[in-house]
C-alpha cells in the first residue's frame, strides 16, 4: 500500500466485487436472433409433377422420373444455409408412395435456390404439398408452402430384347473370354451396368460382363443374359444359348446381337442358329 492512501478493508472490498458481478448477472442476455434485414427471402414452387415411368425388362413398370418443388431466392445467398422443409398435406404418402423428404435442403452461397425432388417409390397419381419452415440465414418470401400434382407421363420407356447370340462348343473347349463387345451395344447403352443371370455351362466362371474363364465340361444347352441397367432400371435385354456337344462337335463360334429385335419384355424369346 502507498503511504498516505486510504485503505479499503479487505472484507469491503470482497462485498463489493459480489455486488458488482452480481449486477453483471442480472443484465439480461441479447436476444440470438439472426438479422434478416440482408437475408434472402425463399419462395417456393411446385413445378408440374408428371413424371417418366419405365417398363423393365422384368415385366413391370417402376417411376423413371422424379417430381421436383423448387426453392427460390430473391437474392443470392451470402453464405450456404439449410432451409428447412416438411410435407403440408395431399393424398400422397410417405414410406408407401415416396421416400421421406430431407428435413433441409442446402443452398450455396451465391446460389439463387434449390430442388426437392421427391423419390417415388411406385407408378402413383396424387398430390403433395410441401412447406419452407422458418430457420436461420434466411426469410419466408411470399410463397412459403405449394403443391406439386403427381403423375405419370402418357409415354414410357420401354425395355429393349436384342436377338439372341448362340454359341456353339463342344466338351473341352475354352469358353470366350469376352462373348459379348461392348462395342457390339447401342451408343445409348455405353454407359450401363452390366448384370449376368442365369446360367453358365459346368466349369465356365467369371465377372458379370466378362471376363469368362474355364472349359465346358457336362454337354448341354445354357442360357443366360445380360441386362443393361439405367440405375437400377432393367431397360436392355442381351439373351445368351451355349450349346455344348460332346467330342466331334464344331468348335466355339462367336456371335453378335443383332438389330434390336420386336419382341416384348414379357414374350418368349426366339433363338437363331
Amino acid at each position: 500500500p502507498e503511504p498516505g492512501r486510504r485503505q479499503i478493508p479487505r472484507r469491503a472490498a470482497l462485498a463489493v466485487t459480489v455486488a458488482l458481478a452480481a449486477t453483471v448477472t442480472a443484465l439480461p442476455a441479447r436476444p440470438q436472433v439472426a438479422s434478416t434485414a440482408l437475408s434472402p427471402s425463399v419462395s417456393i414452387s411446385g413445378h408440374d409433377g408428371a413424371y417418366l415411368t419405365a417398363r423393365t425388362c422384368e415385366g413391370f413398370s417402376r417411376p423413371a422420373g422424379a417430381p421436383a418443388v423448387t426453392l427460390r431466392l430473391d437474392r443470392p445467398a451470402a453464405a450456404a444455409i439449410a432451409v428447412r422443409v416438411q410435407i403440408a398435406g395431399g393424398s400422397l404418402v410417405a414410406g408407401r408412395d415416396y421416400e421421406p423428404l430431407p428435413a433441409t435442403v442446402s443452398i450455396g452461397a451465391g446460389d439463387l435456390g434449390g430442388t426437392v425432388r421427391v423419390m417415388l417409390r411406385r407408378v402413383v397419381t396424387g398430390t403433395l404439398a410441401v412447406r419452407v419452415q422458418p430457420g436461420r440465414g434466411y426469410a419466408l418470401g411470399a410463397t412459403s408452402t405449394d403443391a406439386v400434382s403427381v403423375a405419370p407421363k402418357a409415354l414410357e420407356l420401354t425395355c429393349r430384347v436384342f436377338a439372341p447370340v448362340v454359341l456353339r462348343a463342344r466338351v473341352g473347349d475354352a469358353f470366350p473370354a469376352r462373348p459379348l463387345d461392348r462395342a457390339h451395344v447401342p451408343g445409348e447403352l455405353f454407359n450401363t451396368v452390366i448384370v449376368r443371370t442365369g446360367h453358365l455351362p459346368p466349369g465356365i466362371s467369371g465377372v458379370p460382363a466378362g471376363p469368362y474363364a474355364g472349359r465346358s465340361t457336362i454337354p448341354g444347352t445354357y442360357r443366360f443374359h445380360i441386362d443393361f441397367t439405367l440405375a437400377d432400371l432393367v431397360l436392355a435385354r442381351v439373351p445368351f444359348e451355349v450349346r455344348v456337344r460332346g467330342a466331334g462337335a464344331s468348335a466355339v463360334e462367336g456371335g453378335r446381337p443383332q438389330a434390336p429385335a420386336a419382341v416384348p419384355a414379357s414374350g418368349p424369346a426366339r433363338f437363331t442358329g
